[in-house]
């Protein structure tokens, strides 16, 4: 009852949430720099990479409390669904993992929109440059997954596993290449 309530309740919440991660980081810096307070900003001794991580952050102190209450409550249901019917060592460790998935998808989106919010020129432009690249990277992701799964016939923890670390990977790799984008595009001279 209790996974059901929270599934139903959790979910549009998480995905709340993600979406106000990825508005919020679409919006931090093309608001900025419409008010005239980029310049102001640029004009600092800061680094580049401490305004980056200075608006990134900024989003979890923001939203702090929530996710350190929320997440909680709502993966303790699929831990204790999946440890009570744990049939290998794979099941406990999906368990395990799985606040780390959400988490990384909550990161994927605000470093989404940070980035987008840098190269657009308007909000609109910039939250709808975030939704559209989000929806990209999923799909990539769930059609990568779905050959995977024609081709090799995995069962449903070897599938997990396996989106897990392509999510992760593809994720990291992306959000990397978008952080490093955004201090080079703050700081020219800066690397």
């Amino acid at each position: 009852l209790w996974v059901i309530l929270l599934l139903v309740i959790g979910s549009p919440v998480w995905m709340l949430l993600g979406l106000s991660a990825a508005t919020y980081g679409a919006r931090c810096f093309v608001e900025e720099r419409n008010a005239g307070t980029l310049d102001i900003l640029l004009a600092t001794a800061l680094s580049g990479k401490a305004i980056v991580w200075g608006k990134f952050w900024g989003f979890f102190k923001l939203y702090g409390l929530f996710l350190a209450v929320f997440v909680p409550c709502w993966i303790m249901p699929f831990w204790m669904a999946i440890w009570n019917e744990i049939e290998s060592v794979l099941a406990g460790l999906a368990s395990v993992l799985l606040p780390f998935l959400a988490l990384g998808v909550l990161v994927s989106f605000l470093i989404f929109g940070m980035w987008a919010s840098l190269r657009a020129s308007t909000p609109t432009r910039a939250v709808l440059t975030t939704l559209v690249g989000i929806a990209l990277l999923f799909m990539g992701e769930g059609m990568v997954m779905g050959v995977l799964d024609a081709s090799f016939g995995m069962s449903e923890e070897a599938l997990f596993f396996t989106a897990f670390f392509v999510f992760f990977l593809s994720t990291y790799a992306i959000a990397g290449f978008m952080v490093r984008h955004m201090i080079r595009r703050l700081r020219p001279a800066e690397e």
